[in-house]
């Protein structure tokens, strides 16, 4: 996509938008040999963690709370909608809001980590999976953009969406395992009890398959 929309500029205008300059600082977001890149991929997959579990939390608390009926039952929104869409109203918050919640806590928790590390002068930013993503796909149509340069910025996007993906992975896993109690000989066991059936059914990871009934 941003190829695409790096394209049709440069076909709509005369504008430059990535000159030597800024191109160079692109390369050295993204580029694999720079390892602080790693780094602020794990940061950016503790925000995405964190967003999950603000989501979790509001999910929960409309659940709990009984969000739905309360707003099915609010007079003053017959005098707008018909019962039937208050009903679908209500049933549309109580199952996006916490989603939308979550999803506007991720974009300001990456939106601001550059400001905190400025703030206090240390080395915080982030990089996720669709900003590199999108560098890399500016770069392409730059006339300085070599192959080796290319790759090393490939690789490079890998490693962030990879350690985005393991980091956020770890942390909402590891408390998973706290909330519901598993010990660490129960998850031995049901990693074997997985890894067999695994191995006799491959593709049921995949596709589901209709149980066996005995």
């Amino acid at each position: 996509m941003a190829i695409i929309i790096f394209y049709v500029w440069t076909l709509l205008s005369n504008t430059v938008l990535i000159d030597a300059k800024k191109s160079e600082y692109l390369i050295n977001q993204i580029v694999i040999s720079n390892p602080i890149n790693i780094y602020y991929a794990a940061i950016a997959g503790v925000f995405l963690a964190l967003s999950g579990f603000i989501s979790g939390h509001v999910d929960n608390k409309l659940k709990f709370s009984k969000t739905r009926y309360r707003i099915e039952g609010m007079s003053i929104l017959s005098v707008f909608f018909s019962q039937s869409q208050v009903n679908r109203i209500a049933l549309y918050i109580e199952n996006h809001f916490g989603a939308f919640i979550g999803n506007l806590s991720l974009g300001f928790l990456l939106g601001s980590a550059f400001l905190f590390g400025d703030l206090f002068s240390i080395p915080f930013d982030i990089r996720h999976i669709a900003f590199s993503a999108s560098y890399l796909g500016a770069l392409v149509l730059n006339e300085g953009l070599t192959s080796h340069i290319f790759w090393n910025c490939f690789i490079g996007v890998w490693m962030i969406g990879v350690v985005n993906f393991v980091v956020s992975f770890l942390i909402t896993f590891s408390i998973t395992l706290k909330t519901r109690g598993i010990t660490m000989i129960q998850l031995i066991d049901s990693s074997k009890g997985l890894l067999q059936e695994f191995l006799r059914y491959p593709l049921s990871f995949f596709y589901f398959r209709k149980p066996v009934i005995k």
